[in-house]
């Protein structure tokens, strides 16, 4: 530290790339020291010095001879200081902040001059080791920073005070550039990957953004109120700007809009600091909307109209809809298009969630014209844009939709075809046939465009795998090879898959089910493609749910096989262990369905057993927990609605030992139960221990009573023999396993609903995303390794974490629940769980039950049993726990 200190203190002495590289060097050291959590390390080696650093680094820093790469190694090493030693660096903040705000000022200011407001942005010098050195990457240096200072409690507060002006710069660093102008004009698709929320893109607009929601989540209640503040003060400065003749006053605009726009959740919310979302819409955005001269700056209003959507004033909304249709005309800039596309999506979303979605009706039609147009005549990204807008469209008016199968249909089905590589345009096209295929309006006519391509697909997949040597010969013959439909072949089935589901409760007409069953079946055979296979399970349980009587009733004319007859072998093909493991993922809900739709014609010892032996084999081959889990599933089922066969069969059937397969069974279901995941799939595997344990209480079967499975570690005391791997577990009865798994399972919920309840408090009390406190802790980070001790942590922690709703893995659990109450599609939410989307699921009755009441009445009666003594001696200090503190049954 003292050799690195005097190098950099050397002006003179040694060369800017000298001091920059110890300035890394010494960034680099403070990291490990910080990160090794001693105190009293940092004060041996920290502390000394930084009364000659902070002067030597502040003064270089504002130095004019100071370059790019010196100065954004400069503030890399104030960084690393306030990130990790925030307390020590305290006495200092006089000295340090003001010269970092002149810093950030100034390379703002030049930035603009180089970047906005002409097109002499100076190239990019490199070093050694091929590191970029810029005015930009001075600005990506200032905004790592204003986020260091952000994670401190003992700078948040210095943040506080600036934060007006901070947002000031913050929007003029988000200005389009001069060279992005005339990029995104050459090429809308890098227009609309580049402002993508999830963009890879790395600039200094999108730094700027990253930024601006950083303070948006910590600093909310502070970020609104300036955010309203700073947004007057630029208002003022546009006007000046554009009576003036600047030029650029546009960009200014458009940043503005940007900042607000992406703020419009914290803006409304609660006052939002004073903001008035009324006078914002008539005062700035519907005047933009006219400023056709300017394409980024009008499509960046259409769009941030549509985020206010909500917050306007009703007499202005049928006038922002129809300038939204309207601007995807053919004859408007594709930039202004692309925006428009965005908007729609916007008004679609907000207007349905508070049932206001006859408002968009009269501007449906030309919509839907233009999303399709542009997504015809444009590249990718584009594409995905105007699939997507069409999925949040297509479900606003049946009546209007169906006119447009016609268009939309081929337009999807074109896409498919050709983008057949690219997962999300797929995804897109599939949502596309999903809205199409439910629509009673126009299922028919999208049923007879999509089968015969997808059928034929599926047969020549099946003539290439079975015939390769005759097709490669017809194909020499021919003079040309046909195409490999290998990587449409999933796709085919997925496809059809939809054209089934979008049946409903209309019924599936029976040339459906008599072209998809036995040609779906085929592939299956033919195919080892893990894609192909588990793609094939999802279609076959679409087919036994939606038109499980038809499938009853069909018979193969070739070979007289029953529908059933094929639905077992493509089961045993999608359980064998030479297939994919993959293929059995989902086989589990397939099973399930088969069992619950077609129960009657699978009688014990024939099929049934088959499929039960299959599933055990498999169960017991497998170390994929997915697997594992969607078999285990099948046994659930059984075991929920018939214990009795359940234990018999499985007491009957022999495992790879030539013993019951019951214990193996027990021991791979009850090691896993903690692991699985899924709400439905949690539901039932718990539902039916309880059934399970209900069931040995009361037939006193001696078959489960003398199966003995690991419980408690043992503690030895010795902690080489747990590390060697050597653990000991005491032996239980299962029953006592299962037993113990309910205790832990109930707690589980318990804390769900405690979670719950919690968040829905502080939403009452208006603090949900409230990470801000006007109080300032004395207290820091745990990063911060000045001795503060663990209190100080804590305060802290209180500031941000908790009024986010506490632990991380408990909002990630809560996260559909609050999916729920948002109202608004939530991109956190978005993805996370499918199964509210799964018809299947939400047809069993098992999923309506609340699963904490469910086991607190089982155990409840357990407890008052007179046997309840043989299950309490194997009580832990957590499960004795749990049931005083959920149930109230006090235990010695």
């Amino acid at each position: 530290m003292p050799h690195l200190l005097a190098v950099l203190a050397s002006p003179d002495q040694f060369p800017a790339g000298v001091r920059a590289r110890a300035a890394v060097t010494m960034a680099t050291l403070l990291a490990f020291i910080g990160q090794c959590g001693r105190p009293a390390l940092a004060a041996q080696c920290v502390q000394p010095f930084l009364e000659d650093l902070i002067p030597s680094a502040v003064g270089q820093l504002e130095s004019p001879a100071c370059g790019h790469r010196l100065r954004k190694e400069l503030l890399g090493l104030l960084t690393s200081l306030v990130t990790y030693f925030p307390g020590h660096l305290a006495p200092y903040k006089a000295h340090l902040l003001p010269a970092v705000w002149r810093t950030l000022v100034q390379s703002a200011q030049a930035y603009l001059r180089q970047a906005v407001d002409s097109d002499s942005l100076e190239d990019e010098a490199a070093d050694s080791e091929g590191g970029e050195f810029s005015i930009q990457t001075v600005c990506y240096g200032l905004f790592d920073f204003v986020e260091a200072m952000l994670a401190s409690s003992k700078f948040r507060a210095d943040l506080k005070t600036s934060l007006d002006d901070l947002l000031v710069y913050l929007v003029l660093l988000m200005q389009i550039r001069q060279c992005d102008t005339l990029d995104w004009q050459e090429n809308p698709d890098k227009f609309v990957a580049e402002e993508e929320i999830e963009s890879t893109a790395y600039s200094v607009r999108a730094s700027a953004q990253s930024l601006l929601d950083g303070l948006r989540s910590d600093l909310a209640k502070s970020t609104s109120v300036a955010l309203v503040r700073a947004c007057g003060r630029l208002r003022e400065d546009l006007a000046k700007a554009r009576s003036a003749g600047d030029a650029n006053w546009w960009r200014r605009c458009e940043a503005l809009l940007l900042a607000m726009g992406a703020s419009r959740k914290l803006l409304t919310k609660s006052g939002g600091g004073g903001f008035d979302s009324a006078a914002f819409v008539e005062q700035l955005l519907i005047p933009t909307l006219q400023e056709a001269d300017y394409p980024f700056l009008q499509g960046r209003a259409l769009w941030c109209a549509g985020r206010f959507a909500l917050y306007t004033p009703p007499q202005h909304l049928p006038g922002l809809l129809a300038a939204t249709a309207a601007a995807l005309s053919d004859q408007r800039p594709v930039s202004v298009r692309v925006c428009a596309a965005r908007a729609v999506m916007c008004y679609c979303d907000h207007l349905k969630a508070v049932g206001q979605e006859s408002l968009l009706k009269p501007h449906l039609a030309q919509m839907f014209h233009g999303l399709s147009s542009l997504a015809f005549t444009q590249g990718h990204e584009v594409k995905c844009l105007c699939m997507e807008s069409l999925c949040f469209a297509l479900p606003i008016d049946p009546r209007i939709t169906a006119g447009f199968e016609g268009q939309l249909g081929p337009l999807a089905l074109a896409m498919l075809l050709k983008f057949y590589s690219d997962p999300v345009l797929v995804d897109l096209c599939l949502d596309v046939f999903t809205q199409l295929a439910g629509n009673p309006a126009c299922r028919d006519a999208l049923r007879e465009r999509l089968l015969p391509p997808m059928c034929s697909i599926l047969q020549t997949y099946v003539r290439q795998k079975e015939e390769p040597t005759a097709d490669a010969a017809s194909d020499s013959s021919a003079g040309a090879a046909k195409p490999d439909v290998g990587p449409l072949t999933a796709i085919a089935i997925d496809v059809l898959k939809v054209l089934i589901r979008g049946c409903g409760d209309g019924g599936c007409p029976a040339e459906l089910v008599s072209s998809a069953l036995p040609l779906v079946c085929q592939v299956a055979r033919c195919s080892d493609d893990s894609a192909v296979l588990q793609n094939t399970g999802e279609c076959l349980r679409a087919l036994v749910s939606v038109a499980s009587d038809l499938v009853r009733q069909y018979r193969d004319p070739h070979s007289q096989a029953t529908g059933l007859d094929l639905l077992v072998a493509c089961l045993l093909k999608l359980l064998d262990n030479q297939a994919p493991e993959a293929a059995s993922s989902e086989v589990g809900m397939l099973v399930c369905v088969i069992f619950s739709r077609l129960s009657g014609d699978l009688a014990p010892g024939g099929q049934l057993d088959l499929i039960l032996r299959a599933c055990l084999s498999k169960l017991l081959a497998t170390e994929t927990l997915t697997v594992a889990q969607s078999v285990i599933l099948v046994f659930s089922q059984l075991c929920l609605h018939h214990p009795d066969h359940f234990v018999s069969f499985l007491s009957v059937t022999p495992d790879s030992r030539g013993r019951p397969a019951l214990e193996q069974l027990l021991k791979c279901w009850l090691s896993r139960q903690h692991l699985f995941f899924g709400a439905y799939q949690l539901r039932v595997t718990v539902m039916a221990l309880t059934a399970l344990l209900d069931y040995c209480i009361k037939t006193d079967n001696p078959a489960l009573q003398t199966v003995m499975l690991d419980g408690d570690p043992v503690d030895t005391g010795q902690r080489s023999t747990r590390r060697a791997g050597k653990q000991e577990f005491k032996q239980i009865p299962a029953v006592v396993k299962i037993y113990k798994l309910l205790i832990n399972e109930l707690s589980h919920q318990a804390e769900l609903t405690e979670a719950a309840a919690e968040r829905s408090a502080a939403a009452a009390a208006g603090l949900v995303d409230e990470a801000d406190d006007d109080d300032d802790d004395d207290g820091d980070e745990g990063n911060d390794v000045e001795g503060d001790g663990e209190d100080a942590e804590a305060a802290d922690d209180d500031d941000v974490s908790e009024r986010r709703g506490g632990d991380f893995f408990q909002q990630l659990m809560l996260a559909s629940s609050r999916c729920a109450d948002d109202g608004v599609n939530d991109d956190f939410c978005e993805g996370l769980d499918d199964e509210d989307d799964d018809p299947d699921v939400a047809a069993d009755p098992v999923n309506r039950v609340d699963l904490r009441q469910h086991l607190a009445d089982f155990l409840t009666r357990l407890a008052q049993q007179p046997f309840y003594a043989s299950f309490a001696q194997h009580h832990n200090p957590m499960e004795k726990k749990a049931l005083r503190t959920c149930l109230g049954i006090q235990l010695d």
